[in-house]
């Protein structure tokens, strides 16, 4: 399960990878920070776009599940190439995010799954604020930064959450295998 984090200039880019299994493992493939004192600086898309290949290449893929806000170009051309590989994911429809945060968080705290422990991974983590909101009956804590102009970032933190209830979604819902049809 590949699930990608994307920004422009701003902020930071994120790649993370969860493995489908009975105690998944999330870990960061790469990430892109904008260097707090370049104000200038932009999301290398290109070398971005040659990391997600790599890791198509790298894992077994089940799922590639990219926010696609600010990279709605890039995205639609990997849906092209890659087909049903690719499952747009919305990080700002509170109706996906929250039950995503919600998988996260509840299952961290019962240890059923591992993280990989780096920095980016543990800051983006640590950044992150909960912002309650109401869908319907449910309540939902979702993930965001102090403030929209905060230098803190948590891209790292909402891929890995991504990724994390997409493996999960897979592992409880794994593909049917179909006998071949044989005529009698």
């Amino acid at each position: 399960m590949l699930a990608f984090d994307g920004s422009y200039a701003r902020d930071s880019t994120a790649l993370v990878f969860a493995t489908i299994a009975d105690r998944p493992h999330v870990q960061l493939v790469q990430a892109w920070e904008r260097p707090r004192s370049d104000p200038s600086w932009r999301v290398p898309r290109g070398e971005v776009i040659d990391a997600i290949y790599k890791a198509l290449e790298r894992f077994d893929v089940a799922e590639f599940a990219p926010d696609p806000f600010g990279w709605h170009h890039e995205i639609e051309e990997l849906e092209v190439e890659l087909g049903d590989v690719v499952v747009v994911f919305p990080t700002n429809k509170t109706t996906l995010m929250g039950p995503a945060a919600k998988t996260f968080l509840e299952d961290a705290k019962d240890e059923l799954f591992t993280i990989d422990g780096t920095e980016p991974m543990l800051r983006h983590l640590g950044n992150c604020i909960g912002k309650s909101y109401r869908i319907g009956s449910e309540e939902y804590v979702v993930p965001v930064k102090a403030s929209s102009d905060s230098p803190d970032k948590i891209d790292v933190a909402i891929a890995a959450i991504v990724a994390y209830a997409r493996a999960k979604h897979h592992a409880l819902h794994p593909p049917v295998k179909r006998l071949p049809f044989t005529a009698v």
